[in-house]
């Protein structure tokens, strides 16, 4: 156990210290050093109970409970910091009332109570829990029951900004490979599996002691610990979109509706020839942004035209000539098919395969066979 919390609070510590060496952090940053500092204190803790006699500091023995209520809060701010919104500190930190008030009864035992009682008091609890008699209070089990919903609330709260972020880089990326966060999809799965799961059984073994405490402490431990190399592997290596608030849509919308019929028809001509003539697309970095720029016309016109002439998103859009050249190219060349897909935008053969896949029911090498046979 000691080797495991030392390798949490040394891997998460680490990383800390490498984001913040990073020069012009974003927020996604920031709250990601948040997020690695909270579990840094929390695998701290931990070593020092079980390591350490915190006879002198005894409160350091009650503390940890309580930061359970900020894991959902830092990685909801985090979703929410990918897509931009707006923090207001004053309505942002009524986030922080559960951590507050859970943290009351730990700092009125400090005032309460004088260092041997507090000793006392664990050392009282300790042998109840090791000897399978010890009973939950009420009290307790709301304490419980809190951590869980609430956990589970911000969960789908962070899903749902990952849903939002992942939106709006189809609505102005041609590529996004990079930017994408299905690691942080994942995460939040496996966070739920691996940590809110075990600390409800955690709980409920205290209600109906069926398993060694001690075992399911050191699923808990190694759960978080794995958890914190995950995060901290992909969140260091992440880039993340350079949106501002007016790209960040939750949902098609009808704003396209104020542009005239015409006005909509020389936009849509002039950007089909500019596709077909110039050639954009080849340039895997291609944005919303910068269509927009080489054409004359504002990203929000060109992507509410995009999304009314051709029925599809940017991202899509962009990828379709793509796949439309390189379709062009198997037929024609004996050119080894990923230096054709490097040659036409795409930047990853991964994302290669599937996106052709996508567009012609067939895998790349299938369809050159198919078509040259």
């Amino acid at each position: 156990m000691e080797i495991l919390l030392s390798i949490g609070f040394s891997i998460t510590g680490f990383t800390v210290l490498l984001l913040l060496q990073k020069r012009g952090a974003n927020s996604a940053n920031k709250f990601t050093t948040l997020i690695l500092c909270l579990w840094f204190v929390r695998f701290l803790l931990f070593y020092l109970k079980h390591e350490v006699n915190l006879s002198c500091i005894p409160w350091l023995y009650f503390i940890d409970q309580s930061l359970f209520f900020l894991d959902g809060v830092l990685l909801f701010w985090f979703s929410k910091s990918l897509t931009k919104q707006q923090f207001a500190i004053g309505r942002e930190s009524l986030h922080l009332i559960s951590f507050i008030v859970s943290l009351a009864p730990t700092i009125s035992l400090f005032f309460l109570m004088d260092r041997s009682e507090l000793n006392q008091l664990y050392g009282h609890v300790s042998s109840q829990v090791s000897s399978k008699v010890y009973t939950l209070s009420w009290e307790e089990m709301i304490f419980i029951c809190a951590i869980v919903v609430h956990n589970i609330i911000y969960l789908i709260l962070a899903n749902k900004n990952l849903r939002l972020y992942d939106f709006s880089i189809h609505l102005n990326y041609s590529t996004v490979d990079k930017i994408r966060l299905n690691w942080f999809r994942r995460f939040l799965s496996l966070w739920f599996l691996l940590l809110v799961l075990p600390v409800i059984a955690y709980f409920l073994n205290y209600i109906q002691p069926v398993i060694d405490l001690s075992i399911l402490e050191s699923i808990l431990i190694t759960s978080m610990v794995a958890l914190a190399i995950y995060y901290s592997f992909h969140s260091n290596n992440q880039l993340y979109a350079n949106l501002n608030s007016s790209e960040v849509k939750g949902r098609p919308t009808n704003s396209a509706k104020k542009y005239d019929e015409a006005e909509l028809n020389e936009i849509f001509v002039a950007l089909e020839k500019h596709m077909i003539e110039e050639k954009p697309y080849l340039d895997e970095n291609l944005s919303l942004s910068i269509l927009a720029e080489q054409i004359g016309v504002k990203s929000t016109t060109l992507s509410n035209t995009i999304k009314v002439r051709a029925k599809v998103n940017f991202y899509t859009y962009v990828n379709q000539y793509r796949v439309e050249q390189v379709k062009k190219e198997l037929k024609s060349s004996k050119e080894q098919i990923i230096i054709i897909a490097y040659n036409n935008g795409f930047n990853s053969k991964s994302t290669f395969n599937k996106v052709f896949k996508d567009f012609t029911g067939y895998s790349p090498s299938e369809y050159r066979k198919n078509k040259t046979e």
